[in-house]
């Protein structure tokens, strides 16, 4: 049985997709549990684990949309995807730098 060229491409961006999707996912419900379950576990560090959940969620969005979304819908406007990215991302790398500084701040 032969199988065609295209139908190889198709399998390996549904495969793709759907990784990428369970690596969002991964993500999002870690930062999750970091902000809810770790939070309240330990109230003296309360701060840095919402903070550490904020990023993860940010991260698995932006994942998301980078992989996903952009794989899913590939015409999309700029002007629409852009700013997405760069609000996620930046929120995301925002976050490791405030989160790292305030952890070396503590000694």
């Amino acid at each position: 049985m032969k199988v065609s060229p295209k139908t190889i491409m198709h399998f390996a961006l549904g495969l793709r997709i759907l990784l990428a999707t369970l690596w969002s996912l991964m993500l999002c419900l870690a930062g999750l549990w970091l902000m809810i379950d770790f939070a309240s576990r330990f109230p003296a560090a309360a701060i840095d684990f919402r903070l550490a959940g904020i990023i993860l969620f940010c991260f698995g969005q932006f994942v998301f949309v980078a992989v996903v979304a952009d794989r899913l819908w590939p015409r999309a406007s700029v002007r629409v995807t852009w700013p997405i990215h760069l609000i996620l991302g930046t929120a995301a790398v925002g976050g490791v730098v405030v989160l790292a500084t305030g952890l070396l701040m503590q000694g």
